[in-house]
């Protein structure tokens, strides 16, 4: 039987294996989304918001990029190609 604990609110984080340790998240203001946006959606511990990771889900996880907002947008593509092809024409 696995132990249950309480689901956290908007705006806060706790890891998985230390639920009890609660960390405030950092609030990022979206208002095309009810509520805002926030780095942490509530829920389980260890639950973030789309492409955030780490404590307090304060950074981007990998193949991620913060856009201007803070908000972690998938990387997509490589920038390296037009740069290979100014490099063939030389």
């Amino acid at each position: 039987c696995k132990p249950t604990f309480p689901e956290l609110q908007l705006g806060y984080w706790s890891h998985p294996e230390n639920p009890l340790d609660v960390y405030k998240c950092q609030a990022l203001i979206d208002t095309t989304i009810e509520n805002g946006f926030f780095s942490c959606p509530g829920g389980r511990p260890g639950t973030c918001a789309g492409g955030r990771t780490g404590r307090a889900c304060g950074t981007c996880a990998d193949d991620y990029y913060m856009d201007v907002e803070g908000k972690c947008l998938k990387c997509e593509g490589s920038s390296a190609l037009p740069l290979v092809g100014v490099f063939l024409l030389l």
